[in-house]
């Protein structure tokens, strides 16, 4: 069993430890399946007109570090959390 760079990148201890390595721009890779998984908190607006910049913030954040524990539990790693939305990755399609 080999651990090729698609299984590597789904690993979140992997992208904790090296945070910094990513492909280089022009660099051929071959890559056989990787499953993306794209997550969005919806109503995020209403939250923050709602509640105020501070709570609405602050739930948003909490909810992301849920959705992030969500992924790792289910093998995947979280490649991009930004503003209100999570890009993950995963090794098949079943867990994400």
């Amino acid at each position: 069993m080999a651990l090729t760079a698609s299984a590597a990148a789904s690993i979140a201890v992997f992208r904790e430890m090296f945070p910094q390595e990513i492909l280089a721009p022009g660099l051929i890779v071959s890559l056989t399946n990787i499953t993306l998984l794209m997550t969005e908190i919806c109503g995020r607006n209403e939250l923050y007109q709602s509640l105020g910049d501070g709570q609405a913030f602050g739930k948003i954040h909490t909810r992301l570090q849920d959705v992030d524990e969500t992924i790792r539990s289910h093998g995947g790693a979280s490649v991009k959390i930004v503003g209100d939305g999570v890009l993950a990755t995963f090794q098949n399609p079943e867990s994400a």
